[in-house]
């Protein structure tokens, strides 16, 4: 613990307090890693500055709401708090929604779309927290409980810690025998925050769909968050009832985690099931606790036919003796197979004749306008439905690197293009490598690169609003 730094500048000896000087920092970092993600989702540096310095107002007056209303405090009444000029008096979820407000806000204003300014900003926001939490624990501010463990920290007699644990009852042996163990809260906190900005930036650079990074990171951090709460000290300052934070951190882990399971489609067409189901699993699981997930993934069902009963009737013969039938009762489960073109991804294979409807759609293209795409659609086959469909044809079964393509319709489909369409890309067939760019420098780089992958096209009011490349080993 050291709540104030010295510096010294040009023989000049400077004295900031701990938390204000990694606040700064915080900010700075923010800055430079939101900048330099914002060329991963295809948007430029100076909108990007613009977004974020509404994100950054919105934050500052969201975390200082918060903090205000939701606790009590001597040092003045709500307004001189309120527009009080210091480095405390900030809640981080209040931050984080009064930041994403105003930066979405932004965003419509400036015609650009948020989720892809989201996936930029969510390794930006978890370093951010970390440099945050770093200033907590030098400045000895969000504590935890007291614990035996071997890793617990030891504030300084007289620190803020220290003196909680004498007003909340450890008393007459605190006060003898000095400051008790604490759990390391901030730097749990660090942790969670550090592995959800690697994941987000991981989920980004991947060229998952946008909106994704954002969606990963909320519901990895906010999932640690409620994991967390029990072993962060209870100051008694706050004037919310003790289900407030919980219900908050479960409430933004569960709508993460459903946005994601909305997504299981476009995620597993993609190579990216693995990280689609550790979403799944962990909303499902939060779910259990008090909340709830919602995937419109819909899972083929088999069609049951059951016959009604049938009673033969006792009956009796005249050249052998009688004999007496008994009356039986029988009951037949015919089960019918869905036919294989049901159980390819996304929304099939097999729309009819007419325009396509909404929904996600695998296929090629066989051509590009500015105003449409020649679409040839086809089936998109993964897991057991591949192997199935591959035998039918004839092809190798299980076939290679699991997935099947089967393309028996030569007729193509004219797709009108929706405004600002934004493409996932591989530049070099390399998924590793993939980008967000927008439609008119997509039909010039594909031209470069010399040949067409299988797309997916997001189908919404009846013209694509995404297109995303399907990477294939």
């Amino acid at each position: 613990m050291n709540p104030i730094i010295e510096v010294s500048v040009g023989g000049w000896d400077l004295e900031i307090g701990a938390y204000r000087l990694m606040l700064l920092a915080a900010i700075a970092v923010t800055i430079v890693v939101g900048l330099h993600m914002a060329a991963r989702v295809g948007i430029s540096r100076r909108a990007m500055a613009w977004v974020m310095a509404g994100s950054a107002l919105g934050a500052l007056a969201g975390a200082r709401i918060m903090a205000v209303v939701g606790t009590q405090s001597p040092e003045g009444d709500l307004g001189s708090r309120l527009l009080r000029l210091s480095a405390g008096d900030f809640a981080l979820y209040g931050g984080l929604i009064g930041g994403g407000l105003v930066g979405w806000a932004v965003c419509r204003l400036a015609r650009m779309k948020p989720l892809q300014a989201a996936d930029a900003l969510a390794p930006a926001l978890g370093a951010g927290i970390v440099l945050m939490r770093v200033g907590c624990l030098l400045s000895g501010c969000c504590f935890g409980n007291p614990t035996q463990l071997p890793w617990g920290i030891t504030y300084p007699s007289g620190s803020t810690p220290h003196l909680h644990q004498i007003l909340s009852g450890n008393s007459i042996f605190t006060t003898i025998s000095g400051p008790v163990p604490v759990h390391p809260f901030p730097v749990y906190d660090l942790a969670s925050a550090l592995t959800g900005a690697l994941l987000a930036a991981h989920v980004t650079r991947r060229g998952w769909r946008a909106g994704s990074g954002m969606a990963v990171f909320v519901l990895w951090y906010s999932t640690w968050r409620l994991v967390l709460s029990p072993f962060r000290a209870d100051i008694g300052t706050s004037v919310l009832p003790g289900w407030f934070w919980p219900a908050l951190f479960l409430a933004a882990a569960v709508a993460a985690g459903s946005w994601l399971a909305s997504s299981w489609k476009v995620m597993s067409h993609r190579g990216h099931r693995r990280f689609a189901i550790i979403g799944l699993v962990l909303s499902v699981l939060l779910a259990a606790c008090g909340g709830s997930a919602g995937s419109d993934t819909t899972v083929p069902v088999e069609t049951t036919i059951t016959t009604t009963s049938t009673t033969l009737a006792e009956t009796t013969t005249s050249t052998q003796p009688s004999t007496t039938v008994a009356t039986v009762a029988t009951s037949t489960t015919v089960t019918t197979a869905p036919d294989i073109e049901d159980l390819a991804d996304g929304s099939g294979c097999r729309p009819g004749s007419g325009p396509l409807p909404d929904g996600f759609w695998f296929g090629l293209v066989a051509s590009r306008s500015n105003e449409s795409l020649e679409f040839d659609l086809a089936c998109w086959f993964t897991d057991d439905a591949a192997t199935q469909a591959a035998a039918e044809d004839g092809e190798e079964s299980p076939p290679p690197n699991d997935y099947y393509v089967r393309n028996s319709n030569p007729d193509t489909r004219e797709v009108p293009l929706g405004d600002a369409v934004d493409v996932s890309f591989f530049p070099d067939g390399d998924p590793a490598n993939g980008t967000e760019i927008d439609y008119d420098d997509w039909a010039a780089m594909v031209a470069a690169r010399g040949y067409e992958l299988g797309v997916w096209l997001e189908i919404e009011g009846g013209v694509i609003t995404d297109i995303l490349e399907q990477w294939v080993p």
